[in-house]
């Protein structure tokens, strides 16, 4: 989907994250982006499918360009004042 390798760490799962971010919090770890780089030293790796890669590519722009011009409507509907 992002046309890169990507890392998952063994404990990849938000209870984990949230954790990180409560040790960070307390002080019992000094820095999250320590945290991270630690949890990921026993990740597995996965490569991505270039034919996949394309597709997802492919809708993400599409997504984009119809975002775009939904932008005003969307803000109309929520109440967002123009900027």
């Amino acid at each position: 989907m992002f046309g890169c390798p990507i890392r998952i760490a063994p404990e990849a799962d938000s209870a984990y994250g949230a954790a990180l971010l409560g040790l960070v919090g307390l002080g019992w770890i000094p820095e999250l982006t320590a945290a991270a780089a630690d949890s990921l030293r026993n990740a597995s790796k996965l490569h991505p499918e270039p034919t996949a890669s394309r597709r997802y590519t492919g809708g993400f722009l599409a997504y984009r360009a119809i975002h775009e011009r939904m932008r005003d409507v969307y803000h109309d509907e929520a109440g967002v004042p123009d900027v």
